[in-house]
């Protein structure tokens, strides 16, 4: 047995890049994946799907095998059923995040047993789209252990981080093709006013490529110290100035506006943690990406593609919209008002 259990140990670090190597991808791959409009049956959500719930299951195999190859591994295996979920319990209660994803589990779990329709409970309505059935819940919990149990070493966050910062790179690059009228992937993409990238909504590629921004800045940020002024300034703007060129031409107000947020968050910090001159060459970066951003969207566009009049014109519909005469956040004031009235009263 003992050897049995050496044997298969060695085989772990080989697993662990399986792990590892699976959300990388899916880091890279979920977001990109796409395909022809005339070749989806539903919607361009259904190869990411796809791709997500298939990556997931690799990391699933993965992740069993890795428990199994452990060392002392069987002895685990031969462990009593109480013992186990005794160990289970104290590791909860000594990770405060670990506790607050098993709540989300434990709520979705019980929904899902008393749920009138199951099926439906358990994949969405149509089980190739995404949703918040059971499913879906636990392939996000699985990436969850995943990262716990298997991000150890600062080189393994970096590429995650880079990761991200790299594929918004890639999709803004897309969306730039897009709006040039330039996109294999879209039947007829010059009749598009908003990008929609490859999530085929603006809402959420200005939210995926939102995440990526500020990130961007804090990885660029990290070669200051080798680098000098020109290449570091120019360097930064070059992985901010397209996916800085596709929020803005989402033309999605919410995205613009919680940029302005994070970016105010971010030079907050920058002068808390260094002084007030470090922000010179961050605060250069952003000002020389807006002013690209700008100038490539006053260049001739096909069809009925936002330019940069349109942009301004969004841009300066935020303040009214913020009133509920001005039309309430498109109509949100009267959801959240009816929302807080059901649940103070019923």
């Amino acid at each position: 047995m003992e050897k049995s259990a050496s044997r298969f140990g060695k085989q772990t670090p080989v697993v662990n890049r399986v792990i590892e190597g699976c959300w990388l991808a899916l880091l890279f791959l979920v977001p990109l994946a796409v395909v022809p409009e005339g070749t989806i049956v539903g919607a361009v959500q259904v190869p990411k799907v796809f791709v997500f719930r298939t990556i997931v299951l690799i990391l699933t195999i993965a992740m069993v095998i890795s428990y199994i190859l452990k060392s002392n591994s069987f002895e685990v295996l031969q462990r009593p059923l109480l013992d186990s979920a005794r160990n289970a319990i104290l590791a909860l209660r000594s990770n405060s995040v670990v506790l607050a994803v098993a709540a989300v589990l434990v709520a979705n779990v019980i929904a899902f047993i008393f749920s009138p329709v199951r099926s439906v409970s358990w994949g969405g309505v149509d089980p190739g789209f995404d949703s918040y059935g059971l499913l879906t819940i636990l392939s996000f919990v699985v990436i969850f252990a995943a990262l716990v149990s298997h991000l150890k070493t600062e080189a393994q966050l970096r590429r995650i981080l880079w990761g991200i910062a790299l594929t918004g790179v890639i999709i803004g690059a897309q969306g730039f093709g897009q709006h040039f009228g330039f996109d294999p992937f879209q039947e007829e993409p010059s009749e598009r006013v908003r990008l929609t990238f490859t999530f085929g909504n603006p809402l959420f590629a200005a939210a995926y490529l939102l995440m990526t921004i500020p990130l961007s800045l804090v990885l660029w940020e990290s070669f200051r110290a080798r680098w000098g002024f020109i290449t570091h300034a120019t360097f930064g703007v070059g992985i901010v100035v397209l996916p800085l060129f596709g929020i803005a031409y989402s033309l999605s107000r919410g995205a613009i506006i919680s940029l302005t947020f994070a970016l105010a968050i971010y030079f907050t910090a920058e002068v808390f943690s260094f002084g007030l001159r470090s922000i010179r060459r961050p605060a250069a970066v952003i000002a020389i990406s807006l002013g690209i951003v700008m100038l490539l969207g006053f260049l001739p566009t096909p069809g009925n593609t936002a330019n940069a009049i349109d942009l301004r014109d969004r841009v300066g519909s935020i303040g009214e919209s913020f009133t509920p005469g001005g039309g309430g956040l498109s109509g949100r004031y009267s959801i959240w008002s009816t929302a807080m009235d059901a649940f103070l009263t019923t």
